[in-house]
């Protein structure tokens, strides 16, 4: 029998599953991105109807690489090269930012208009930062589009579209906490 591998797989874990009695809740289809991507998990302070991604970030690692002087060029009485320098190369990293991870609040499929991505793509043109194709499609150009309105309006490095990112180009309303909330300072 020929499985896809991803198939094959699935089927590995509900094997596995059924012998330890282990149960796979909130598997999603990772291939399915979007700024609508639902997600299950949820972090444990979140409450019930707001919807949430996890985020990670990589660490930030420094390489170094220097060539060290093993042995200087030796040349004849007249200038000739005798004999060529030797080197060695040494490399060293450094971490100069660990991995850091954490949640982002995400637009809930509920709150979403029809025609959402198309929307999102035409906010992100009209702010200089998307050249593609208006066709509803999350794409690389949209998800770098997004990375880049994320970057300068939030300094958020993500291109899953975050709830703060979808109210600030005016795809998802503010409610009335929220509101109430800024209007405070809290």
């Amino acid at each position: 029998m020929n499985f896809p591998k991803n198939r094959l797989a699935l089927f590995g874990m509900t094997v596995l599953a059924g012998c330890s009695g282990l149960q796979f809740t909130g598997i999603t289809d990772m291939s399915a991105t979007g700024p609508g991507t639902e997600v299950v998990v949820a972090p444990p302070w979140a409450r019930p109807g707001e919807c949430y991604n996890r985020i990670t970030a990589p660490a930030l690692i420094e390489t170094i690489t220097r060539n060290i002087l093993v042995r200087p060029p030796r040349y004849d009485r007249d200038g000739t090269l005798k004999q060529p320098a030797a080197w060695r190369t040494e490399t060293s990293q450094t971490i100069l930012r660990e991995r850091q991870s954490g949640w982002i609040r995400i637009p809930c499929r509920k709150d979403m208009v029809e025609d959402f991505t198309a929307s999102l793509q035409r906010a992100l043109r009209v702010r200089g930062l998307y050249r593609g194709p208006i066709n509803g499609a999350y794409d690389t150009r949209t998800q770098r589009a997004v990375r880049r309105f994320q970057q300068k309006a939030l300094g958020l490095d993500s291109t899953i579209l975050s709830l703060d990112a979808a109210r600030k180009l005016g795809l998802v309303a503010y409610d009335r906490a929220t509101l109430t909330a800024q209007s405070e300072g809290n």
